[in-house]
């Protein structure tokens, strides 16, 4: 039997939110503005609780899965506070919206301390390749979702497995760049 870590799990949990909404989602009128609210509230909801326990156990979030829960989140003070405007552009750019939320969210990271990819890289002040690369990936899978809105597959679905697949491709080989750089100087 596979015996999973407690880090894993958790770090699977951090997604939950997203097939929440989506589920969610298309159980509502969509033309009824109002009822987004259930979708965006419960999801943003269970998007802080959960990110607020990775956070309390210093388990680093993903960079994309958190742009995703400020998406959510931002979607739930937009209908909160009568914020028609924001909710009516999401409505326009449909997933897009999420794609700009994950953009913005890892454009910040790569000035963050912790940077874009998680454990930080061992010299932070340079940008890895592998991070600008990712950013321009997400830039191009915004920019497919907005020019084939009303595909569902080329719009919705392909930008994010572009997206999350890219993520982790990147992110592994950066830290195994790191490791076999500290290794190299630890044996010199």
């Amino acid at each position: 039997m596979i015996k999973l870590s407690r880090t894993f799990l958790l770090n699977l949990t951090e997604i939950l939110p997203l097939p929440l909404f989506l589920v969610y989602a298309e159980m509502i009128d969509k033309d009824i503005s109002a009822q987004w609210l259930g979708p965006y509230l419960l999801s943003s909801l269970l998007a802080i609780i959960i990110s607020g326990y990775l956070i309390k156990e210093r388990i680093p979030l993903n960079r994309v899965i958190l742009g995703i829960n400020l998406y959510l989140c931002s979607g739930s003070i937009g209908l909160l506070f009568s914020f028609t405007w924001l909710n009516h552009f999401y409505g326009e750019i449909e997933a897009a919206g999420m794609l700009f939320w994950i953009l913005a969210t890892c454009f910040v990271a790569l000035f963050h301390p912790k940077g874009l990819f998680i454990p930080p890289q061992s010299d932070q002040k340079k940008l890895t390749k592998g991070a600008l690369a990712f950013i321009s990936i997400v830039l191009t899978a915004c920019l497919i979702s907005i020019l084939f809105q009303g595909n569902r597959l080329i719009a919705e679905v392909l930008p994010f497995i572009l997206v999350f697949t890219s993520y982790n491709i990147l992110r592994n080989r950066d830290i195994k760049q790191q490791v076999n750089k500290e290794t190299n100087e630890v044996d010199h």
